[in-house]
């Protein structure tokens, strides 16, 4: 089973509706090295798109979820 980092929206809400069911298991996590950034123009919503850059000494926060390899796809 993979785990994902999940950051911004993506939170367990939005991550079991992507998924048609909850997640194994969620976790809190960071990402040391990067930070979070918003970029480009979401046609949806309007604003900057959630993205991560490395940037040492950066880290962003988020959750760790465990899935099944199938989920994946």
């Amino acid at each position: 089973m993979p785990w994902i980092f999940n950051y911004a929206e993506l939170g367990p809400p939005q991550l079991t509706e992507a998924l048609g069911k909850a997640p194994f298991c969620m976790l809190p996590a960071s990402l040391a090295n990067y930070s979070l950034t918003f970029k480009g123009r979401s046609r949806k919503w309007g604003g900057g798109i959630a993205s991560l850059d490395k940037s040492r000494g950066g880290y962003v926060y988020g959750s760790a979820a465990l899935i099944g390899a199938d989920d994946l796809a």
